[in-house]
This record gives C-alpha cells, structure tokens and sequence, in this order.
C-alpha cells in the first residue's frame, strides 16, 4: 500500500510539473474540491502543513486566481477556503495529467484489487483523516 501511495504522489507530482504549480498547490486544489469549501485550520491539517504555511499557501493560490478567502461571518478569525472555477480546471487538469500513469499502476491488478486499493486510498484513507479534524461535525468543517 505505501508503494502505491508514492506512486501516486509521483504521478500527481509530475502533473503539477506540467502545470508549473508546486505540488502542495495541486494537493490543497484537490482536497478543497473535494471537501468544498474549509477554514485554513482544517486544510493545513488534511495537508500535513503548520498554519503559517497554509496562509502562505492560500495567499499564492488566491493570487494565482485558484481559490478566494473568505472571513467567517461568525468567527472573524476563521477563513474560509474556497476553490473557484479556475481552481476547479486546474484540478481537473492535474487529475488528467496523473491518469495514464495511474492507469498502468493498476493495470497488472485484478480488477477487484484494483477497485479494493482505490478505495482504501480514495474512500477509506482521507474521510478516516478528515472525521478527525476538530470541528468534523454538524457543520461542515
């Protein structure tokens, strides 16, 4: 499971390359499409970086016209992150950059192991990390 967890990161890697983007901006897209919009607080977490890097991070990616920030209405010190629609092509570029690669990672599977090893990478892994964010609850993040 771990190989196929570099495999990955290198294919996403590579797609992030052809685009010019640093990796970590392809992986913040990819997860704030995925979950929608989140505070600050909770994508650093999901991306395994401190909070004064994912300030950086949304700083860089709002001035290359990927995401807007956006102050909570009730917690002026939370900021939300929301991927807009350019942020959303870039994302779904870097997911067709990374899909031939990650076509012949699976190709030499079974097709139910391969279907088993998406899963755990796509529907167990990251809902088993993001159930464990503060805040995972009755609102969204």
């Amino acid at each position: 499971m771990v190989m196929c967890g570099h495999a990955v990161f290198a294919a996403v890697n590579e797609a992030a390359e052809q685009l010019c983007l640093p990796v970590q901006d392809v992986h913040a897209l990819y997860v704030l499409q995925t979950h929608g919009p989140l505070p600050a607080g909770a994508l650093a977490q999901l991306l395994h970086i401190k909070q004064p890097a994912v300030t950086a991070l949304a700083a860089r990616l709002e001035a290359d016209g990927l995401i807007t920030r956006q102050r909570d209405s009730q917690d002026k010190r939370r900021v939300w992150l929301h991927v807009n629609d350019t942020g959303a092509r870039t994302a779904q570029r870097a997911r067709e950059l990374a899909r031939p690669a990650l076509t012949q990672l699976f190709a030499g599977l079974a097709p139910a192991t391969a279907m088993a090893v998406a899963a755990l990478l796509g529907d167990i892994v990251e809902p088993w990390l993001a159930a464990r964010l503060p805040g995972h609850g009755a609102r969204r993040w």
